[in-house]
């Protein structure tokens, strides 16, 4: 058999799995996880039961397997935000955007969204804190660099480029909790990011 026809068939369970991903996440979100079964799943992607246990064992493995692109394709776009240009802020804000895009999709388009967010949350591994941290260290990078440019003054402030994503990240969290929309939690997140780098830009005289 030549390497060809070899990779063929994996080429075709590669885009077979990604198929059934592709149809759960989209039924998950329709129904909430809780009220999904694997029968449904299988009933949704147009296998039978045996079909799909070739690639997935239980309703839990896929789930799983979903929240485990997801993170992937995060890691992917906190990427290419970092090395996007721009001012401190639309850089800062497309690595939030990429971090906590697909969070407010969840929230503000499936009536099951946060119990999916429990739910990954609970599944949640490697990949979650990879994003999570590559988030993270994409931020206080463009801080630093801000900072060491001249750009930014932190110590106007007494204050570490991790201190300003920490108090960054409490705000962005916030936004998933009090926000009504997606359009909304997004302008308020850039309001905030524009008037928190604004007050970094220049030095800070304390009173007394």
């Amino acid at each position: 058999m030549s390497p060809q026809s070899m990779s063929k068939p994996n080429q075709l369970g590669a885009q077979q799995r990604s198929a059934i991903l592709d149809k759960a996440f989209a039924l998950f979100a329709r129904q909430g996880y809780r009220r999904t079964s694997f029968g449904d799943i299988a009933e949704e992607v147009g296998l039978s039961r045996p079909a799909i246990y070739h690639y997935f064992k239980n309703k839990d493995a896929v789930f799983k397997a979903v929240t485990e692109r997801i993170h992937k394709d995060i890691s992917l776009a906190i990427e290419r935000a970092l090395e996007q240009p721009g001012s401190v802020e639309d850089r800062i804000l497309a690595v939030f955007e990429a971090r906590a895009g697909r969070d407010y999709a969840l929230l503000f388009v499936s009536p099951y969204g946060r119990e999916l967010l429990e739910e990954r949350k609970k599944r949640s591994g490697g990949d979650s804190a990879d994003s999570g941290a590559k988030a993270r260290a994409a931020m206080e990078r463009i801080i630093r660099e801000a900072d060491a440019s001249g750009e930014l003054v932190l110590s106007s402030w007494e204050i570490t480029a991790q201190k300003v994503v920490d108090l960054l990240e409490h705000f962005f969290e916030g936004l998933l909790t009090r926000e009504p929309s997606e359009t909304q939690a997004t302008e308020a997140a850039r309001i905030m990011v524009g008037v928190f780098i604004a007050g970094l830009r220049k030095p800070h005289t304390r009173s007394g």
